[in-house]
């Protein structure tokens, strides 16, 4: 939760009012863009609802871009964003592309 904190602060201190927030991680940041059963292997990190504690201008889109399952997800609205885990699993590559 510490680890969680921190990151949260740094990043609300990077976005910036009246404009769209596309966030990229490596790690899920939402439980939901996990692509997998949550378990004890399902590597979120501790994470169910980082961007519960973000804010975010409704006005505009806003993006979680993340990977690390392998499992894409593509299009799962979490609290006031549009998630995307491009997951592409080992040797089957593919693209997304986002226009923001």
């Amino acid at each position: 939760m510490e680890f969680n904190a921190y990151y949260v602060d740094m990043i609300r201190a990077s976005m910036k009012p009246w404009m769209p927030t596309a966030l990229c991680t490596h790690h899920v940041p939402h439980v939901r863009l996990n692509g997998h059963e949550p378990g004890h292997y399902s590597f979120y990190t501790g994470m169910k609802d980082l961007v519960h504690d973000l804010p975010f201008d409704p006005l505009y889109n806003n993006y979680l871009i993340c990977g690390h399952t392998h499992r894409r997800v593509i299009g799962e609205v979490v609290p006031g964003f549009m998630g995307v885990n491009v997951g592409s699993d080992y040797d089957d590559l593919k693209t997304f592309v986002l226009e923001v």
